[in-house]
C-alpha cells in the first residue's frame, strides 16, 4: 500500500502567540534591567549622603579624636537603620560596611596618597563598602548580569565616601600649644637673655582660644 505524501502545515494560527511571548520576556527583562538599575543609582545617592552627614559630624571638634569617630560612627548608625533608610539595606537588596571606615582614608587606598606632602589632610572623612546585589540577577534569552552566576552580588561593589577633613580637638590644641611654649624656650637669643631664663615649663598655663 502506498503510503500518502506529507503535506507542509498551511495554517499559521498561534503564531502571532509565541512573537508576543518572545517580545514580552524581552521587553519585561529590559524593564527589569532599568528599574535595577535606576533604584541601585538612587540608594547609591542616599548612600552618599548618609557618609556626608557622618562626616560632618565627624568634621566637628571634640575634646579628643576618639570622640570625633564615636560621633561619626553613631550618626551613620542611625541614618542606616532608620525607617526610611533602614529597609533598603536590609533587604537583601543592597548593603554597607558596617561600622564604617572614619578618618585618614588614603591608609585604605594608596591611590588616595596626596602627591603634595604638605597637604596630608587631602581624604579625611567617612567612607563605606557598598554592595547592590540587585543588580546580580538572570534574565531569559538575555542572561546573567554577572560571568560568575552565584547570585552573590559581591561583583557589583564600590567604595562611597565623603572627604570634610576634620578640626583640631580640644586636647591636641592644648598638647600643641605647650610643645610651643616648650620651643620657644629652646630658642636661642643672641645679646640678651634667654626665654628659659626665669621661666619654667610647670608654670606655663595653657589657654585656648581655638585658634589651633
Amino acid at each position: 500500500m502506498k503510503k500518502p505524501a506529507l503535506t507542509l502545515i498551511q495554517s499559521e494560527q498561534g503564531i502571532i502567540t509565541v512573537d508576543f511571548l518572545f517580545a514580552f520576556v524581552l521587553v519585561m527583562g529590559f524593564a527589569m534591567l532599568m528599574f535595577s538599575l535606576a533604584l541601585t543609582l538612587t540608594v547609591v545617592e542616599i548612600t552618599q549622603y548618609i557618609t556626608f552627614a557622618s562626616a560632618r559630624t565627624y568634621y566637628g571638634s571634640h575634646i579628643a579624636p576618639p570622640a570625633q569617630e564615636n560621633l561619626a560612627t553613631m550618626k551613620f548608625a542611625e541614618l542606616t537603620s532608620n525607617k526610611v533608610f533602614g529597609p533598603l539595606y536590609s533587604n537583601g537588596w543592597f548593603s554597607v560596611e558596617q561600622p564604617p571606615s572614619i578618618g585618614d582614608l588614603s591608609k585604605l587606598f594608596p591611590g588616595y596618597q596626596p602627591r603634595d606632602a604638605q597637604d596630608p589632610n587631602l581624604f579625611w572623612g567617612v567612607g563605606t563598602g557598598f554592595v547592590a546585589r540587585m543588580l546580580d540577577f538572570k534574565i531569559p534569552f538575555y542572561g546573567s548580569t554577572t560571568s560568575e552566576g552565584d547570585g552573590s552580588g559581591d561583583g557589583f561593589s564600590t567604595f562611597i565616601a565623603s572627604y570634610l577633613g576634620r578640626e583640631v580637638t580640644t586636647n591636641e590644641c592644648i598638647n600643641f600649644s605647650r610643645e610651643r611654649w616648650k620651643a620657644i624656650r629652646r630658642l636661642s637669643v643672641n645679646g640678651a637673655v634667654g626665654y628659659a631664663t626665669n621661666t619654667s615649663e610647670d608654670g606655663y598655663v595653657t589657654l585656648t582660644d581655638n585658634g589651633c
